[in-house]
């Protein structure tokens, strides 16, 4: 993970439980410290759920036991520690307006959510249950529409705080793998197993093409 300035530098690596911080501003990357990376007890085998805020001063990570901790990296104390619904969080990031926390995680049955916290009040602001056994998710930089997908075969697009707007199914016809929202948040891109990716528009939930 690397900041928008390019000035710090956030490193992990499978089957470590440290994340290491480094200066980019010398010649030579200077590391700032090193945190504990608390990992998921679902997914030993990949690196832990971490995130950098953009300015290099905040770090999220988390456990297999629904622990979620925010650092600060230069005074190395805890800022936040949200609880989560205790099975395994698969996913960490900043909201675009940094002023967020986005978690997707599990519960102990089969179902998934994306959470985000205010990261003021320590509040949780969001909770969009859906169906996937490894679920990731994506905020939009509108802050209001919010993207999840895992292992099915079909991406949820939701728009919080409009309870009026059901949520749209962005269908594949293989396992979703990954997307994200355009710069404007007008459109967003899924991609999937099945070898496609496609375009979709954020308002209709409509796709505008298919790439193979």
């Amino acid at each position: 993970f690397m900041t928008l300035d390019a000035k710090r530098m956030a490193v992990t690596t499978q089957g470590e439980s440290v994340v290491r911080i480094y200066n980019l501003t010398a010649t030579t990357p200077a590391l700032v410290g090193a945190f504990p990376a608390l990992g998921t007890a679902l997914a030993r085998d990949l690196p832990p759920a971490v995130a950098l805020r953009e300015d290099g001063r905040q770090l999220a990570t988390s456990d297999g036991e629904g622990l979620v901790l925010l650092i600060d990296i230069d005074t190395r104390r805890t800022l936040l520690e949200p609880k989560t619904r205790g099975y395994g969080v698969f996913e960490l990031a900043f909201s675009p307006d940094q002023k967020s926390l986005i978690c997707a995680e599990r519960d102990w049955s089969t179902r998934s959510y994306i959470t985000s916290w205010d990261l003021g009040s320590g509040q949780k602001t969001i909770s969009l249950p859906f169906d996937a056994y490894s679920p990731f998710g994506v905020l939009g930089p509108d802050g209001v529409s919010v993207l999840g997908f895992g292992d099915d075969d079909f991406a949820t697009l939701w728009h919080v705080g409009s309870p009026e707007r059901s949520a749209h199914l962005l269908k594949h016809a293989g396992p979703v793998k990954g997307g994200c929202f355009s710069p404007e948040g007008l459109r967003v891109l899924t991609y999937s197993g099945d070898h496609t990716l496609r375009i979709w528009s954020v308002e209709s939930g409509e796709p505008f093409t298919e790439l193979l």
